[in-house]
């Protein structure tokens, strides 16, 4: 094969043995120039050995490894260093006693060399390095200190220091964060785009179907099937990569051909990476994996004879409603966006149905559930950024319009206080300069929610701040005779933010709780640390015994002038949108959502200081 068209790097008669256990035999493997190849199937099938075994840490015996069509022997981790191939294996291979800094750098000999070698300079550059990546990681920092995302991040962002030819990802996109994942991305697609090539095992699917170029299925140490992605659909993927021949009696309850069809694919495995349920043409459960077991909370796996009404409980009716039509279709169809609620936990999933045919006769069908909650959650934040990004644009450039006259209405209303003494004029004078401190208060306000006025931050302990607070709202008339329930936390709970910024968010939706509760009723403030990926939250929720907000209420809580109080006047609709905004700018956020008793509950979350 002439260099130009050769494979980057093959596999021919590739075997590898452990003990008794075949994990590769006489294997034929391919991955080309510019592209991403991905790599599936169930667990033992020998993914990690194909990996090891590109990437020079295990030698096939027999077989032999070519790079761009030339032989390569002895073919090792040193070689293959040298030819450019990076490997990210599933074990983390971090030092953990070391800094990042120095596991980023660590293969790079010019930072270590001589007696010059400077720490310095070795945390400078990686420094340098992370903050083009943007992978918002201390490099300084020990590697022990940081959480499993981010140290896969960073053992992936090492592999890519050196711009690798072939990068090969062992399981590693699975434990990357959300952002950790999009970073990675780019920088993937544009390794292949200049004309290098990565290698990803990956039990995602969908990640497959976004970035992968061809797949090769694995099933017992050889391959089942290599094609375009864009030619393997994704029922069909799951279909050969995660599920294998049975021999087992036939089940005698007249449903003979589906359970033909059963035989040869009853056996889901444990760990497939998507919720599947099997139906037969009545509707009828007959297999369940055990993804789907969890997520639903259903028996064992084995257990068949219900219908779809166990997959949904109580106060889901419509989603009941909507998958009963789709397997009555009878036909390919999907479901985007549907709401569950399980274990009393909104959740929000997109349903996938493909028929089972015996050449024209419909025998049952698949059902896969995909829970999209985390990424549904993160589209409302984002369109909620982007509202109140466009109105605090316009709320500043209307403040700053507003306050030149207002400032020339004020200096008017002094000079005129001086020249009249009493009487009608003074008492219209008074009542102009209550309403422009009226005006100034909302102008002062359309500047906090703009983000436009900086403050100063400070070390402060949340419980305590709250608890000062608290002591001086009982004395307003707004509060007075109201139960107000607040046990502070029994250790110091940090943040690093302004004390009249973290002030002005609980009281603005301590106030809104107290409104919310007209004919009295208890408002109660509890705070606790929680975990979080990178450090931990500060996390404080206030609930109150109002009627509560709906789903439309709680969509649209944090825009501007939205208000769900009637028949009062002054409520401008700023106090909650003010808050969301400070929350983010330090760093935070704010949910709206019900109490267990069905009042209102806001939760804000700030990044806990150490």
């Amino acid at each position: 094969m002439a260099s130009g068209t050769a494979p980057l790097i093959a596999l021919e008669g590739a075997s590898v043995r452990y003990g008794s256990l075949d994990a590769l035999d006489g294997l034929d493997f391919e991955v080309r120039p510019g592209e991403i190849h991905a790599i599936v199937g169930e667990h033992g099938a020998g993914k990690s050995s194909l990996a090891r075994v590109l990437a020079g840490a295990v030698r096939p015996e027999p077989g032999r490894v070519l790079w761009e069509g030339a032989p390569v022997s002895p073919y090792d981790r040193d070689i293959a260093r040298g030819l450019g191939v990076e490997f990210v294996a599933q074990e983390n291979g971090l030092f953990l006693n070391q800094t990042v800094a120095f596991n980023l750098l660590v293969n790079r000999r010019s930072f270590f060399a001589g007696i010059g070698f400077r720490p310095r300079r070795l945390v400078d550059e990686a420094a340098r390095y992370l903050g083009d990546c943007g992978a918002g990681v201390d490099a300084a920092a020990p590697a022990q200190s940081l959480a499993l995302p981010d140290r896969v991040l960073v053992e992936l962002l090492r592999a890519l220091y050196s711009g690798p030819r072939l990068l090969i990802l062992d399981e590693a996109l699975e434990k990357l964060s959300a952002r950790g994942l999009e970073l990675a991305r780019p920088r993937l697609r544009a390794i292949a785009a200049a004309g290098g090539s990565v290698l990803v095992i990956t039990h995602r699917i969908d990640d497959i179907y976004d970035f992968a170029d061809r797949i090769t299925i694995l099933r017992a140490g050889e391959i089942l099937m290599t094609d375009r992605s864009r030619n393997v659909d994704k029922v069909s993927l799951i279909k050969l990569a995660y599920t294998q021949i049975m021999n087992r009696p036939r089940a005698l309850d007249g449903n003979s051909e589906f359970y033909h069809f059963l035989k040869y694919n009853e056996a889901i495995l444990e760990h497939l990476p998507v919720s599947l349920v099997v139906v037969d043409r009545e509707g009828e459960i007959k297999l369940r994996n055990r993804r789907a077991q969890e997520f639903f909370s259903l028996g064992e796996p084995g257990e068949a004879g219900r219908g779809l009404e166990a997959l949904f409980p109580a106060g889901n009716e419509e989603a009941l409603a909507a998958a009963e039509a789709v397997v009555a279709g009878r036909a390919y169809e999907c479901v985007y966006g549907m709401r569950l609620v399980l274990g009393g936990e909104a959740r929000t999933i997109d349903l996938t149905f493909d028929p089972i045919m015996d050449g024209d006769r419909f025998i049952g069908g698949m059902l896969i559930f995909n829970d999209i909650t985390e990424q549904a959650a993160l589209r409302e934040r984002m369109i909620l950024s982007e509202k109140l990004a466009a109105v605090g644009l316009l709320s500043a450039g209307v403040a700053h319009e507003i306050n030149n006259p207002l400032e020339t209405i004020c200096n008017s209303v002094d000079f005129l206080k001086m020249k009249v003494e009493g009487g009608r004029q003074a008492a219209a004078l008074a009542r102009i300069e209550e309403e422009v401190s009226s005006i100034g208060h909302i102008v002062s306000n359309l500047m906090a929610f703009s983000g436009k006025r900086q403050e100063r931050a400070e070390r402060l302990d949340l419980g305590e701040l709250l608890g000062e607070t608290l002591s001086l709202l009982r004395h307003n008339e707004s509060f007075a005779g109201r139960e107000i329930r607040f046990d502070p936390p029994l250790a110091p709970l940090l943040v690093r933010a302004s004390r009249t910024e973290v002030r002005q968010v609980f009281i603005n939706l301590l106030k809104n709780g107290i409104e919310a509760m007209p004919g009295g009723g208890a408002l109660s403030l509890r705070l606790s640390r929680e975990a979080a990926e990178h450090g931990a939250w500060a996390v404080g929720a206030v609930e109150d015994q109002g009627p509560g907000l709906g789903a439309e209420a709680q969509a649209r809580a944090f825009l501007p002038f939205f208000s769900t109080k009637s028949g009062s006047e002054g409520h401008m609709g700023l106090g909650l949108s003010i808050a969301y905004g400070i929350a983010a700018k330090l760093g935070g956020s704010i949910e709206a959502g019900r109490a267990e008793g069905g009042g209102a509950r806001f939760v804000v979350r700030l990044p806990a200081a150490e």
